[in-house]
């Protein structure tokens, strides 16, 4: 059963009027909804006169007989601005319990649980501006103690000397902070210090730590009722009614606000109300301590008989202090402070730091609030070069906000904190390390003249927008309040970390331009300085503060960029106000309201808009951010599945609609999306896979759970097997990447060929049919041919190549024997040079099982088997599954798929490739069309168009590779069956893709000047394409605009080179061709593997030797063959090897490379041996 709260009031004191109105119409709700037998109350100063801490207690004092909790809030928190307007006790706490408190509440439940059974009629008073962290399981016993009670806890000296200091006696030093008494203890006290030196701290200091007054002090009822006394007699001008008293009574027509401030009596609770109790005896006479008391307190402009008075009243009781020796203090006084304290809400920052000295009390303190570093936040920027890497710092701490940026160079910096921002923007925001932005709000979306330029925040920056409002309550305007985190606010010595000099003279400002009201040159300090610009509303901080990055980076005024020189002269033009100024005049009721509506009302509407728009993206085919590590970061910080819910249900939605109406690839699109969805789901809450296992079950479209809608999924794809184990989170992530493919290929595959194949004539039997190809090597457009890419269309520039002696390196080999059985199988891998046979792998098939594996890349000869599964040599669906090891119907199958009726036939099938495995020149997609011809010329099936041949073969290739599981594009099977340099333009949304070939006119001779400055090079490393196919297509299921625009310009870069190749202009190629390079890099992301280090500085050292002008690997990258485009025609192979090679780790060997006009070619030899090669088979003209 839950103890009931043991005080009758709680009363919060503000530091003016305005605070005290903003917190009864926020805050105060909250508080009040927890506490509703508890009258709360909110107070100021009287007439908001400067009454000190010790006036605003007797003016906030409740009637006789009450138990108190009074709390006072802090005073203008000068030296850490931000906090300044509602008060440090106001600070936004982000907990691991999905809520921002504030130390007022971290108090007022810690005063619950510490104050049970405290005295009725007991005042206890908090200077709630600190955090106290005292063992849960101890409980004073307070009907045992009487007068006045400090609580202190331990402090290292260097933090005592900046806070009141108890000096104890303590018989024998048994109760040590450190030693193995951790109860809490009651002892005399001997002395008060306020900040004492360190000089007199190692006089009383014991291990070299001091007893910390923590400024919660415990008045027992006869003490309270003393202040009461003085509060109605000689303290009346600290509190409302007594100043109202002495204004009548004076009655100078003066007004009474002008009056209290003229008459308040400003007395401090911890030193004109502490000095004056009774401490240890023996000391001194009552007398003595009387007279220094007074004499030491006069200087405070406090006459003597009201000295006399207030000591007199108090010294009657006695001040012992409550010494907690496990317990801890922590004052966030400065902007730093509070910096260095929510960077350890991070638990990877308080592991890393706490280590040191001055963290370690912050780390402890993160640790018992449950300070979480995400807390309703809502940051989406775009992912960096890396798919892997988030712009924003893992360490950043950043609540209640909203941030938008669609700009790449946008990130979030180290151990800053952002919090109550709301920022949209198409522009870049850079906000650097170890910043505290608080209450930023504009929308610079599609705009122009406002945040229309970039927003660059240096290291340690403080930045804050509040509203103001003038003399009748009405807010009017903004204020931009911008400082560096250690600039001294009482000083004039530092402005955003550097001279304040240095600043006016780089501004061309004077002090009269900062100080205009300011004759003194004491009371010019940065209180006082008029700095930060009033704004109306939406004006953005950039538009104001665009030039502080090139300020803080040393650049000369004269030197700023045209946005740079706009926005100094924008901030220069603007009236400034000083921090006074904005203390008097921030609306802290509208800054309250604000935040208020920003977590209520705006985030949820956001997030809400976000994944809507999720759902209209996929739904419309649009090019649209699809990811959704918003969502996954806002659930790691507040557990809460209600997002991740809605995500499943429009995901659900989508693929159950899209698959009704065999919208197939909107189907794989949203498949890949969850896949992605999931994935990262289990990495960012690993502890909460379990739940969101349960969670797929629970979420239903029209009746239909998410996994029932998965299993009509995978039922309409043929090559899924689902295990009874499959619906967890990451098996369900593999399973649902493995149903987007199966969509692309259903959108590739399971559509009619725009293509038909002539009747079959007379099939050529006991000859071999020989098909040779060309290489390809690309030169713009790679990754937007490559489904499902290219579905919003594509453009790809590439040419066919020989190598060596105008070898064409690839070819198949196909003949029908007759009188054979089954069907031969085999992939030979040949000397570039001389042809000799290097590897060689083989099979025979003699059922439909053996032809199973055709979809696994790795299986033997399963390219050769993928093809004839392509061309339908296939086991009818309607057949029983045991006749897939039945001989006979596999023979009846292949003698009608070879033309022939007379008896059983062999099929003999050998591809050939002089290039090795993984060569980036696509090998396989090319030698797929080679296999293909080679069987169709064979078997009797032919196209007389020359023109529908290719567009037959290259439509039958795509199928091919979709069936074999390697993916890919169509470039390769375009570039290597077609002859000379072709763009390859792919209409958008035809499924399946349509295609316009254009085989580019060079200008005459440019074909020569190409081939002698055409240069090629193995790389010694292989690799599979389809792995990094993997990656991009990750990569592009998201849809950052990274990529999406990666992809614009690949297309863009594809137009450019033809118009170079149409002109004749080399260099421009050489240029497409590098760009070409660093585009495939970002397609893949650094982590891919696509640019191995080794060849980087291959390339890096030959363009250093003036060698090359461009250079890229081919195809997908990673290995294989690099590319180079020679500087001048007549470099040697043997140069570019000495080059290349010198670099550790490369094994480069060049070969000649040449554009070949002829493509595919079929034709039938007079050999008949079935191991028989001859290299002249593939030499052009021969």
């Amino acid at each position: 059963m839950q103890e009931s709260f043991p005080f009758d009031h709680v009363v919060i004191t503000f530091p003016d009027t305005r605070a005290a109105e903003a917190a009864r119409q926020g805050p105060f709700l909250h508080i009040r909804r927890k506490y509703p037998h508890t009258r709360l109350v909110a107070t100021t100063d009287p007439h908001d006169a400067r009454v000190g801490s010790g006036g605003g207690t007797l003016a906030a004092l409740p009637a006789e007989g009450s138990t108190v909790l009074m709390l006072h809030a802090g005073g203008q928190s000068s030296r850490c601005p931000t906090q300044m307007v509602l008060g440090k006790a106001w600070t936004s706490l982000p907990t691991r319990e999905h809520q921002l408190i504030t130390p007022i509440e971290v108090w007022i439940q810690q005063c619950h649980d510490l104050f049970q059974g405290i005295p009725k009629g007991t005042l206890v008073v908090v200077s709630s501006d600190t955090l106290l962290q005292l063992p849960h399981s101890i409980r004073p016993q307070w009907s045992s103690y009487e007068g006045v009670l400090g609580l202190a806890v331990p402090a290292p000296l260097h933090t005592a000397q900046n806070h009141g200091v108890f000096s104890l006696s303590i018989q024998g030093n048994n109760h040590q902070h450190n030693g193995d008494d951790s109860e809490p203890f009651v002892a005399s006290c001997q002395a008060i210090y306020q900040k004492p030196s360190l000089e007199v701290l190692e006089t009383i200091a014991v291990r070299r730590h001091a007893w910390i007054d923590t400024g919660l002090i415990v008045f027992y009822p006869s003490v309270a009722q003393s202040l009461r006394r003085l509060a109605q007699s000689t303290l009346a001008a600290c509190t409302a009614s007594g100043l109202e008293t002495l204004w009548k009574r004076e009655s100078s027509g003066e007004s009474l606000v002008h009056f209290a401030r003229r008459a308040a009596l400003p007395v401090d609770l911890y030193t004109h109300f502490l000095q004056a109790f009774r401490l240890k005896e023996g000391y001194s006479t009552m007398s003595e301590k009387k007279r220094r008391y007074c004499e030491k307190y006069r200087a405070d402009g406090i006459s003597l008989g009201t000295l006399a008075s207030i000591f007199d009243t108090l010294h009657r009781h006695t001040l012992r202090v409550l010494a907690f020796p496990k317990g801890q203090f922590l004052h966030l006084g400065t902007t730093r402070e509070l910096v260095e304290f929510y960077a350890m809400a991070h638990p990877l920052t308080r592991e890393k730091r706490r280590k040191e000295d001055h963290l370690q009390l912050c780390a402890s303190f993160c640790e018992h609030l449950g300070l979480t570093h995400r807390l309703h936040a809502l940051t989406i920027l775009p992912e960096g070069s890396d798919s892997d890497s988030n712009a924003v710092d893992p360490s950043a701490i950043i609540y209640h906000t909203i941030i938008e940026s669609a700009c790449e160079e946008s990130f979030i910096g180290a151990n800053t904190i952002i919090e109550h921002c709301s920022i949209e923007t198409d522009h870049a925001l850079r906000i650097g390390r170890n910043c505290l932005i608080s209450g930023l709000r504009y929308s610079a979306k599609n705009s122009t003249g406002n945040g229309d330029i970039p927003f660059t925040v240096p290291d340690g920056t403080m930045i804050q927008t509040l509203p103001l409002r003038d003399n009748k309550g009405k807010t009017i305007q903004f204020v931009h309040m911008v400082l560096g985190i250690d600039d001294a606010i009482k000083h004039r010595r530092i402005l955003y970390g550097l001279a304040f000099e240095r600043f006016l003279s780089w501004a061309f400002l004077s002090d009269e331009d900062v100080w205009p009201d300011e004759e003194t040159e004491s009371k010019q300090t940065l209180w006082t300085a008029e700095l930060h610009p009033m704004v109306e509303s939406g004006l953005s901080c950039a538009s104001v503060f665009s030039w502080l990055s090139a300020y803080s980076q040393g650049k000369k005024t004269s030197d700023l960029l045209d946005w740079e020189k706009v926005s100094l002269s924008r901030w220069k033009s603007c009236r400034r106000l000083s921090l006074a100024q904005i203390r008097d005049m921030a609306d802290a009721s509208k800054e309250f309201s604000y935040r208020q509506n920003l977590i209520g009302r705006d985030l949820p509407n956001a997030k809400r808009l976000l994944i809507s728009n999720i759902r209209s993206a996929l739904m419309n085919r649009e090019l649209s951010p699809l990811n959704l590590q918003f969502i996954l970061n806002d659930f790691a910080a507040n557990g809460k599945f209600d997002d991740v819910q809605r995500v499943l249900l429009v995901l659900i939605e989508v693929i159950s609609r899209s698959l009704r109406n065999e919208a197939y690839d909107i189907c794989g699109q949203a498949c890949a999306v969850s896949s992605s969805f999931f994935s990262d789901f289990s990495v960012i809450a690993p502890s909460c896979v379990q739940q969101l296992n349960e969670t797929f079950g629970q979420v239903t479209w029209e009746g239909t759970s998410f996994l029932d809608i998965v299993r009509k999924v995978i039922e309409e794809c043929d090559t899924i097997e689902l295990s009874k184990d499959s619906f967890n989170v990451l098996s369900l992530s593999t399973v649902l990447e493995q149903v987007s493919f199966a969509m692309t290929r259903k959108c590739i595959c399971d559509v009619a060929s725009q293509w038909q194949l002539s009747s079959p004539s007379e099939s050529i039997q006991d000859q071999w049919v020989l098909a040779t190809a060309p290489a390809r090597i690309d030169f713009a457009g790679g990754w937007s041919d490559t489904a499902p890419i290219c579905y919003h269309g594509s453009s790809v520039v590439g040419a066919a190549v020989t190598l060596g002696d105008n070898v064409l390196p690839l070819s198949c080999r196909c003949r029908i024997v007759t009188g054979g059985r089954g069907v031969f199988l085999c992939t030979e891998q040949r000397n570039l040079v001389s042809g000799a046979l290097e590897t060689c792998t083989s099979q025979t098939l003699f059922c439909f099982n053996d032809l199973q594996d055709f979809r696994n890349p790795e299986a033997s000869c399963a390219l050769l088997k993928c093809a004839l599964y392509t061309l339908g040599m296939m086991l009818p669906a309607n057949n029983l599954e045991d006749l897939q090891f039945n001989t006979n119907v596999f023979q009846e199958a292949l003698n009608s798929f070879c033309g022939s009726s007379k008896g059983d036939v062999m099929l003999e099938i050998v591809s050939t490739s002089l290039l090795p495995h993984g060569s980036g020149m696509g090998t396989s997609s090319i030698l797929g069309g080679c296999v293909l011809a080679a069987i169709l010329r064979c078997v009797g099936k032919d196209i007389i168009d020359t023109c529908d041949y290719q567009q037959y073969l290259i439509e039958h290739v795509f199928r091919l590779e979709q069936h074999l599981s390697t993916g890919g594009g169509f470039q390769d099977q375009v570039n290597g069956l077609v002859g000379g340099v072709k763009i390859v333009r792919c209409e958008p949304q035809t499924f399946p893709p349509r295609l316009n070939i254009e085989q580019l006119a060079l200008p005459d001779d440019f074909e020569a000047t190409i081939n002698n400055r055409l240069h090629i090079a193995f790389t010694g490393q292989t690799r599979l394409a389809k792995n990094i196919l993997q990656d991009v297509l990750r990569r592009w299921s998201k849809r950052t605009r990274e990529i999406t625009e990666t992809v614009e310009k690949l297309i863009l870069g594809a137009e450019s080179v033809q118009e170079a190749f149409l002109d004749g202009d080399i260099e421009t190629v050489a240029d497409c061709v590098n760009d070409y390079w660093n585009l495939k890099k970002v397609m893949a992301g650094p982590a891919s593997g696509v640019a191995p280090p080794q060849v980087e500085n291959a390339i890096d050292k030959l363009m250093e030797k003036g060698l090359i002008a461009a250079a890229s690997l081919c195809g997908a990258g990673g290995g294989g063959f690099l590319v180079a485009l020679s500087t001048e025609g007549n470099v040697t192979k043997d140069e570019l090897d000495a080059a290349s090679n010198s670099q550790n780790g490369c094994n480069f060997v060049w070969h000649d490379c040449n554009i070949c006009s002829q493509g595919l070619s079929v034709q039938v030899l007079d050999n008949n041996e079935r191991d028989f090669f001859d290299i002249k088979w593939l030499k052009v003209g021969l």
